[in-house]
């Protein structure tokens, strides 16, 4: 008969080598880290409180500025000027006048009103004379009229000018003429202060105001 060899059974003695958790899964879920932190009491209390951390964050003082406004120098000329606007001038409209507006007088004029003339014969030579008076159409003598004339002979003309005195009196002489010289002929034109000379108003010598526009030229004759 065999003879019963006694079998090593083996012990169920593990070997102590350490087991890595990590390397095996587990069924419950590992915990979430919060924001909150948990607070572990300490083995020795202090006498001061610890500060349990709050999720809310901590509000920091901010410094409250104080008005105390540092003393900068302002330069003027960094503002603008704010010049006063010139107010317009109201200028009083100016209300009309209530005198009577002058009517127009009617023009008044001058004419020779008279006129003479005289000789004077000397040597051989004549000399004629001719006596204006001036007046205007109110009839009265006017004095400071001015005769511009011109007399004429042969182949010369001479002009000259003549006031009126206050008694509207005009004196025009030629100069000596010569017996050879038989006629000397007259023009003239007048000037007034206030008025204008009208020589149709002339006196009237052969029909014609003289120095008129049907007559504007006198002549004088030497005396025979």
């Amino acid at each position: 008969s065999p003879t019963a060899s006694s079998t090593t059974t083996p012990s169920y003695n593990p070997t102590s080598t350490p087991i890595d958790p990590t390397n095996f899964p587990t069924s419950s879920p590992s915990a979430s880290p919060t924001s909150i932190p948990t607070a572990s009491p300490t083995a020795n209390p202090t006498s001061s409180p610890t500060a349990i951390p709050t999720a809310s964050p901590t509000a920091s003082s901010t410094a409250t500025p104080s008005y105390n406004p540092t003393a900068t120098p302002i330069d003027p000329t960094n503002f603008p000027t704010v010049s006063p606007t010139a107010s317009p001038t109201v200028s009083p409209t100016a209300s009309p006048s209530r005198s009577p507006t002058s009517t127009p007088m009617a023009s008044l004029f001058v004419f020779v009103a008279n006129m003479d003339v005289t000789f004077k014969e000397k040597n051989g030579k004549w000399r004629p004379t001719l006596k204006l008076v001036i007046k205007d159409t109110n009839n009265k003598k006017v004095k400071g009229a001015t005769i511009s004339y011109v007399y004429r002979y042969k182949k010369k003309s001479i002009s000259k000018t003549c006031s009126t005195n206050r008694k509207g009196l005009c004196k025009i002489k030629t100069k000596n003429l010569k017996s050879t010289i038989d006629t000397v002929t007259f023009e003239l034109d007048i000037t007034a202060p206030n008025a204008d000379y009208n020589p149709e108003l002339n006196f009237v010598h052969n029909d014609c105001p003289v120095f008129s526009s049907s007559c504007e030229e006198y002549v004088i004759m030497k005396p025979e």
